[in-house]
């Protein structure tokens, strides 16, 4: 069983949570544990989806990333488990990883779609994760 267990969020898609968090459930069954919830904000990469974003935006948009995150671990996560929010700004994949290595995650659970033809060419961040994370990564499809 694993007792630290990194989930990244991705809060444009707030209805794949509650089967990450039953998924951690069955990966720590019901031992103490702790899951690490992460929100990699990648709005500044190339400043395409706000490019007048100042510090203060910025500060709103983190706030809000939090609240939604609490609520999510309110409405879905039971009680044996601890969670913890991480939220972090650059490219996706490299910060999963960094977190990963930061918490000393046993695995790291996170949702993929299915390839379409890009991926085939750019790769995704799913993949990139798996085959450069030092734990275990479990890949749920989204349907």
């Amino acid at each position: 069983m694993f007792k630290n267990i990194l989930i990244p969020v991705d809060l444009a898609h707030e209805e794949q949570f509650s089967r990450l968090m039953a998924a951690a459930v069955l990966l720590i069954g019901s031992n103490k544990a702790q899951i690490d919830l992460l929100y990699v904000d990648q709005s500044l990469i190339h400043q395409g989806s706000y490019p007048y974003l100042d510090n203060k935006t910025y500060a709103e948009h983190k706030k809000d990333a939090t609240a939604r995150l609490e609520y999510l671990i309110q409405t879905f996560a039971p009680a044996h488990v601890t969670c913890v929010i991480h939220i972090r700004q650059g490219a996706a994949h490299d910060h999963i990883i960094e977190e990963a290595k930061l918490q000393q995650s046993d695995a790291i659970l996170m949702m993929a779609k299915r390839p379409g033809i890009a991926s085939y060419f750019l790769g995704n961040t799913a993949e990139k994760v798996v085959r450069h994370a030092d734990c275990s990564v479990f890949v749920i499809r989204d349907q």
